[in-house]
């Protein structure tokens, strides 16, 4: 089974409430079965903003030309482009914490798009710091590079380089990390997503669009919950017309 190791960056943000629109996806992809050392491919997109430009500051961040601006396209279609990249086969999608589900989930909010890849998630930091050192707290990916003595590819900051490095972490130390599947709901919970919401009511775990505004009761219960009401109302209503008849 492959294993999906990917990085996003965004925007460099300058204040608080600043959307951190993606601008780069990188990814490698790893077979776990075999002991090879080096990636089946990689993947590279430039991701272009809602307001068709990308910052200086944020294009010296992930080392992106001007001219490159050219090639960055919407974040919809780089999403289907990393989508027919990644394939049919099954996969482990992985990275080095959680922030990039974190920006997801941010993105999708203000610009949707398909999320389906999002599946059988695994964060392998811990594991793999957990590996490095004795201290049990997780480490940068820059330190945990150093004390794995693995030569840095590219420059920090870079999606494709940042994926390279996480993925050359996860092949040396394949050993001590456990990769799991999960279903797409079960990554999101990690932060309470707003993409799936579970209801009050009848405790079950739904998509968005199944509930109201307020999110806290789904759909098909806002609707049993109302007929009973409204049933409640017709019986007051006939008890009180006998009453008055009587």
């Amino acid at each position: 089974m492959n294993a999906i190791v990917f990085d996003l960056e965004t925007i460099r943000t300058h204040q608080k409430g600043q959307e951190r629109h993606i601008i780069e996806i990188g990814a490698v992809k790893i077979d776990m079965e075999a002991n090879a050392s080096e990636a089946i491919d990689v993947f590279q997109q430039y991701v272009m903003p809602p307001g068709n430009y990308i910052p200086k500051s944020s294009r010296q961040m992930i080392g992106m030309k001007k001219e490159e601006m050219k090639n960055a396209i919407s974040l919809q279609k780089a999403i289907k482009k990393l989508k027919e990249w990644i394939g049919e086969e099954d996969y482990h999608l992985c990275s080095w914490s959680r922030s990039d589900l974190d920006i997801i989930q941010h993105n999708y909010i203000v610009n949707r798009f398909d999320v389906s890849w999002v599946k059988n998630y695994n964060d392998i930091q811990l594991p793999i710091s957990r590996a490095l050192s004795d201290i049990n707290h997780v480490l940068g990916l820059k330190k945990a590079i150093e004390l794995g003595e693995i030569p840095m590819e590219g420059k920090w900051h870079s999606g494709l380089a940042d994926s390279i490095n996480t993925a050359n972490l996860l092949v040396k130390y394949r050993h001590a990390v456990e990769l799991k599947k999960t279903a797409i709901y079960e990554v999101f919970s990690i932060f309470s997503s707003r993409l799936y919401t579970t209801c009050k009511e009848c405790k079950e775990t739904k998509y968005h669009t199944e509930f109201f505004k307020k999110r806290t009761t789904c759909l098909s219960c806002e609707i049993e919950k109302k007929m009973a009401y409204e049933l409640q109302k017709q019986e007051k209503s006939i008890s009180e017309e006998a009453i008055t008849t009587k």
